[in-house]
């Protein structure tokens, strides 16, 4: 390896590296073959691509209750390539992080050590309660849980565009490929292919780049030394490196990040609740302080001005307390919610009928 150069510090494999393998166009052209060696994690639907070229990752994440359903019938065939209906030559997928739907729908092929439930590990998980959720940072999280000391992230590139040619709107955030288009945000041109149903990439602006940020967050204090593989990625939270350098190598030049994690007064659970009271405070306040105010205008300029004050006012209070009630506290439940924002109550009930399951 060259000298460094100022500015640049030295990322090496480590003991137990873990290579995190998004499906951004940046990975386009990597040798997926050479990782062979190392604990990947792959996820969604590159399962085509490996499929093309004989390999497997050795663990498979898919955190999104749409995209894992659409693809139940893959992951279903990927499960029972460890039980000896791998194609020759290929390596079984380990381990599958998968939610607690998906399991369900697939019955007795969920039902196998291999299979992790997401759901149920958040419930005693600290790392996997990180939200939003999203499958790649929670598979970065995933590799901390498994006491990983480095992570690598290949394709993680961060700028979708959010509606593809070929993409129709279905229920909620919700789209399903309905044609064969050119797709700009995967690493090969049929990631996506007719009958695939997913979620629309950022509902909340920056929510993919939101989640890498607070996943750097959650591992700052860690022993887990993360590394960026794509230089252009719009995730700038952790230092940037050659990915095939430091395979061939083992050690490379980092250049350092160029942003620092920063959890926001989102992060701050205390800042949160204060701010929900305020709203509150605001709503009983300001009935009872027109209230008083018409009281003194009746007493001070006569009971057919106060009426008329008094209509005013209420006109005022019902317009705040509206938008209070249906856009400013709706709004800001929604700039602190997971990613599958329609998931919110079946969420709930997993985390119901898991509590019920454990006691």
């Amino acid at each position: 390896m060259d000298a460094l150069t100022e500015g640049t510090t030295a990322f090496d494999l480590g003991d137990r590296p873990a290579f995190i393998l998004g499906n951004g166009p940046s990975l386009k052209g990597f040798d997926l073959h050479s990782l062979s060696p190392y604990t990947t994690i792959g996820m969604n639907a590159a399962y085509r691509f490996w499929d093309r070229i004989g390999w497997r990752p050795t663990h498979y994440a898919c955190c999104d209750v749409v995209v894992g359903l659409s693809h139940i019938d893959a992951i279903r065939r990927l499960i029972r390539e460890g039980r000896g209906e791998a194609p020759n030559g290929v390596r079984p997928i380990q381990r599958f992080l998968l939610r607690h739907n998906l399991i369900e729908a697939l019955g007795e092929d969920a039902d196998d050590s291999r299979v992790l439930d997401f759901d149920a590990m958040r419930v005693r998980t600290p790392l996997f309660q990180i939200d939003p959720i999203t499958t790649g940072s929670h598979a970065l999280l995933w590799s901390g849980v498994m006491g990983c000391d480095r992570a690598v992230l290949m394709g993680i590139d961060g700028n979708y565009k959010e509606i593809v040619e070929g993409a129709k709107r279905r229920e909620g955030i919700v789209l399903e490929i309905t044609e064969q288009k050119s797709n700009p945000n995967y690493f090969f041109e049929d990631y996506q292919q007719p009958g695939d149903k997913y979620n629309v990439p950022n509902p909340i602006p920056d929510l993919h780049v939101s989640a890498w940020h607070k996943a750097a967050v959650a591992l700052a204090e860690g022993g887990l030394q993360v590394a960026n593989g794509n230089p252009m990625s719009e995730v700038r939270v952790f230092p940037f490196i050659d990915a095939a350098e430091l395979v061939a190598q083992k050690t490379v030049a980092a250049k350092p990040a160029d942003q620092r994690p920063n959890p926001g007064p989102k992060d701050d659970p205390q800042a949160l609740e204060a701010r929900r009271k305020r709203d509150k405070n605001v709503i009983i306040a300001v009935p009872l302080i027109l209230a008083a105010l018409v009281g003194l205008a009746q007493i001070t300029i006569g009971l057919g001005a106060a009426v008329f004050l008094l209509a005013i006012m209420v006109a005022i209070t019902m317009g705040l307390v509206a938008y209070l009630i249906h856009i400013a506290l709706p709004r800001r439940r929604q700039e602190d919610a997971a990613p599958n924002l329609q998931f919110a109550e079946v969420e709930r009930q997993l985390r119901a009928a898991l509590r019920d399951r454990q006691s």
